[in-house]
């Protein structure tokens, strides 16, 4: 089940945030602390983070040049269905916003 979406800026500035079950309190913080481990680990092994899976809730993330698309979802759904619903939505919202955010 599909929880939360994040799209998030290069920078890390949370764009868009979309909560399906439980809101997040300060997205902001959610936003800079994904875009920074994106960033170690691009500089630790020249791929960026793009599957977390903790207990009960897993995170996958879509990157791109301009943005990144993290969304949180039930371990069970597994990664193959996160990697897809992620680069679709961010695929979507580069589309509609990509003249914003060059």
């Amino acid at each position: 089940m599909l929880r939360n979406i994040l799209i998030i800026s290069s920078s890390g500035l949370v764009l868009y945030s979309k909560d399906f079950t439980a809101t997040f309190q300060q997205p902001r913080l959610i936003g800079s602390l994904i875009t920074a481990m994106i960033e170690f680990s691009t500089q630790s092994m020249d791929m960026p983070v793009s599957y977390i899976e903790m207990d009960k809730v897993a995170i996958t993330v879509a990157t791109s040049d301009l943005a990144s698309c993290a969304i949180f979802h039930d371990v069970a759904d597994g990664d193959k269905y996160g990697s897809l619903v992620a680069s679709e939505i961010l695929k979507v919202f580069l589309w509609a916003f990509e003249n914003e955010l060059e």
